[in-house]
């Protein structure tokens, strides 16, 4: 059986010329552990960074925010994707980095559809879910001189939710709204 050098480096196309002078498209095996702790450190920041957005993304209410939280999840997952392609170069098990590139890209074009899609909704008025609309009707029902309420709808505009009610209530009623 060979060694992880020869099998990465026996490929005739790894070494070819592009004009100006060859050069090697083959995994460095001479700093493993530098490839390896490289990727590994890269997981931790992308992560910690994907935490740190998510949380203030939901704070925020950002949807913006949110997608850029999961862009930061995606490069630790696809992080952790290449330490096993590059892992598997190292020990021996070629098939295993052009395998991660193929991972990486299915993620790469999930994230971009759902991303994508959710944005859309936030840039055409989306309809809000009725679950949330439910306990905005029962503050407007507990409210002083409110009989009840109908044709409650809401959209979401942006990070701004915008309502629709109709509200019975005391003819000659003084209402004070707040947003």
């Amino acid at each position: 059986m060979s060694s992880a050098p020869d099998i990465i480096g026996s490929t005739s196309h790894m070494n070819h010329n592009h004009g100006s002078g060859g050069h090697n498209h083959a995994i460095d095996l001479e700093h493993p552990v530098l490839a390896l702790s490289m990727t590994t450190l890269a997981i931790s920041i992308k992560e910690g960074l994907y935490w740190i957005t998510k949380r203030a993304g939901e704070k925020e209410g950002s949807g913006l925010m949110k997608a850029n939280a999961w862009h930061h999840r995606a490069d630790a997952i696809s992080s952790v994707v290449a330490l096993v392609g590059v892992g598997g170069s190292i020990v021996g098990l070629p098939y295993l980095d052009p395998l991660a590139g193929l991972v990486v890209s299915g993620m790469i074009l999930k994230a971009g559809v759902q991303t994508g899609y959710e944005s859309t909704l936030e840039l055409v008025d989306a309809a809000v879910d009725p679950s949330l609309l439910e306990p905005i009707k029962e503050t407007i029902v507990k409210a002083d001189g409110v009989k009840g309420c109908h044709r409650l709808r809401g959209r979401k505009a942006g990070t701004s939710l915008y309502l629709d009610v109709h509200i019975e209530g005391i003819s000659f009623l003084e209402c004070q709204c707040s947003t």
